[in-house]
């Protein structure tokens, strides 16, 4: 078998240099990037304009920043799992996530000691149409599998359920270096009201009649934030 490579001692500052320079090179080209988006993207006063923009454009389409409130109609909310609303009602969101993640101790023998593993055991997502409004007018927002992990959610709900693993099942965790701590369950939401600031294509549906924000075609950025870019 091929032989490790081991850096020498006195090398370890330049290597831990390197990967520095290497995430600051990343993390500038990223910003260059979207430096570039916002150079290019077209801005307006407020979502009416760009409405104006859209349906009257000969191509029908834009690149463009967008701002407004999450909305869309009460009949089409989603109503969260556990979190209540101030109403004492299920939360109505137009985006969930739910997240549940096993929790156990394993037993590192290289180290001597239990170390806590986490494990995603299951992840139910969902989305219904919205719009980003404003006094204005309003752009619907068409997101698809794709583009659901660029929403931004709100973690609104977080709770551990310890295990109630019986006492001999225990025994032979232990003895099998492995023994359960419980489960954890997520639930995250983009909830109406929410103002967002998207950069991308927004185009002119001619059947519906709608302005739609969209990931642009030609591999632009595309953005969806909580607060304002700048």
């Amino acid at each position: 078998s091929a032989s490790p490579i081991i850096m020498p001692v006195w090398l370890l500052p330049f290597g831990l240099v390197s990967a520095g320079l290497g995430c600051y090179q990343f993390g500038y080209r990223s910003n260059i990037r979207w430096g570039e988006a916002l150079r290019t993207a077209e801005q307006f006063n407020n979502c009416g304009d760009i409405v104006k923009r859209v349906r009257g454009s000969s191509s029908n389409s834009v690149y463009a920043v967008l701002q407004g409130e999450v909305f869309a109609p009460a009949k089409d909310l989603i109503a969260c799992t556990h979190s209540l609303g101030t109403d004492g009602r299920p939360l109505a969101v137009v985006a969930y996530e739910k997240v549940m993640e096993r929790i156990y101790d394993e037993y590192s023998r290289s180290l001597g000691k239990w170390v806590q593993h986490v494990a995603r055991t299951s992840r139910e997502s969902r989305i219904v149409p919205f719009f980003l409004k404003d006094k204005y007018g309003s752009v619907k927002v068409q997101l698809d599998a794709d583009t659901f992990d660029m929403i931004p959610l709100t973690e609104v709900y977080n709770k551990m359920e310890p295990s109630n693993t019986p006492a001999l099942a225990k025994i032979l965790d232990t003895i099998n270096s492995k023994r359960d701590v419980g489960f954890r369950t997520h639930e995250s939401v983009l909830e109406v009201g929410r103002s967002l600031t998207g950069i991308g294509r927004v185009y002119w549906d001619k059947a519906t009649q709608q302005a739609v924000f969209t990931r642009p075609e030609d591999g632009r950025p595309f953005v969806l934030e909580a607060s304002p870019l700048s």
